[in-house]
């Protein structure tokens, strides 16, 4: 009867242990994948399957290994590019109903957060 009992005790304690873990993992991972979606920059190379045609002048998101540098970088020339061209910027988006300048004050209240 001891036996019986311990076997029982023993498979509760596996089948707990094992669904903790696994849950624990996928937690650990969409957190990791989320952050990184939610990170992701856009640039003309992500662009490629979209109906958008980035001028060539467009800065490139150039991943150095460091992503909080390289989004950083890649932030500050597209800001500084969308001072630059803000016709060329407008076009890209014909729809957009937030002018250049509106969206350049946003980001810059943004980084000041």
């Amino acid at each position: 009867m001891k036996r019986f009992y311990f076997l029982l005790l023993f498979s509760v304690f596996a089948v707990f242990t094992a669904f903790s873990q696994q849950t624990d993992t996928q937690t650990k991972i969409s957190k990791a994948k989320k952050a990184e979606c939610t990170k992701a920059p856009v640039s003309s190379s992500n662009l490629k399957n979209s109906e958008v045609t980035m001028p060539d002048d467009f800065p490139q998101f150039i991943d150095t290994g460091n992503p909080e540098q390289d989004n950083a970088t890649f932030a500050e020339a597209k800001r500084r590019w969308i001072e630059a061209n803000p016709e060329k910027y407008k076009a890209l988006n014909p729809k957009m109903e937030v002018t250049p300048e509106e969206l350049l004050e946003k980001q810059r209240k943004e980084q000041n957060k």
